[in-house]
């Protein structure tokens, strides 16, 4: 081959090759590395304090745990209100989690972000199983829930699985989203969503709030780890469309 029909060939190469997304260092974020050391610190010794105050007490509710659900049963539950409650607390249900995930994909520059979105809630919530199995906390008394539950109550399964989900999307919108409007916004809303969500478990009394603040601590954890060794792994493999679409995302 000649060295010009070399260079024609190179030439002619397609142009519009796949980009792969970059998890983008933004200054305006500061340190990522350093609020992920800050925050892992943080949850972990919340979630090692609670154990430690849980198993010192001998698995029972916390002077605070059932200072709170007597207030929720006597001053704050109502027919009204148990309605908003129960479809606030659905959200952490797998149907709602699909249709949120299907809004992702809608947003997204392919499926990665999707898969990554799914794994940190699944993730999060299998690792849950094996601690509430070894814990093996009661959950308050049968008369004082207005659901039904089953497992042990040690921590809370919806509270872990909210923070892990949810809070992996606020990660998703810092990360990819270049409009500080949408940012707060978003991540507000999704905040509320989280906070909201664990109040329902402690509402309904099958929770204790101390196993909800374990489940938020934990869900952390497992949030601040999968966004540092997991989550860039899946989103490399991103194709972009272009640039202003991944502005966009």
């Amino acid at each position: 081959m000649e060295p010009n029909e070399s260079l024609d060939l190179e030439q002619s190469a397609p142009r519009h090759a796949a980009k792969q997304i970059e998890i983008p260092a933004d200054p305006e974020l500061g340190n990522w590395r350093v609020l992920h050391i800050v925050l892992l610190v943080l949850a972990v010794a919340g979630f090692t304090a609670l154990l430690v105050l849980i198993i010192l007490n001998k698995m029972g509710p916390l002077p605070f745990d059932q200072s709170i659900l007597d207030f929720m049963v006597d001053h704050v539950r109502s027919e009204k209100l148990t309605k908003y409650v129960l479809f606030v607390t659905d959200l952490a249900m797998p149907a709602a989690l699909v249709v949120v995930l299907l809004g992702v994909g809608t947003f997204s520059p392919g499926p990665a972000p999707v898969v990554a979105t799914a794994l940190a809630g699944a993730g999060g919530w299998l690792i849950n199983l094996g601690i509430k199995f070894l814990v093996n906390r009661p959950r308050p008394p049968e008369a004082l829930r207005l659901a039904v539950e089953t497992s042990s109550s040690f921590p809370s399964s919806h509270a872990v699985l909210v923070m892990s989900f949810y809070g992996f999307l606020v990660w998703l919108v810092w990360h990819f989203q270049r409009n500080n409007a949408w940012r707060i916004t978003v991540s507000v809303l999704l905040a509320l969503v989280i906070a909201l969500i664990g109040l329902t478990r402690i509402y309904l009394g099958v929770h204790w709030t101390s196993d909800v603040l374990a489940g938020f601590c934990f869900g952390l954890v497992w949030l601040v780890l999968y966004t540092r060794l997991v989550a860039p792994r899946i989103l490399a493999q991103t194709p972009t469309r272009n640039q202003d679409e991944q502005a966009s995302f």
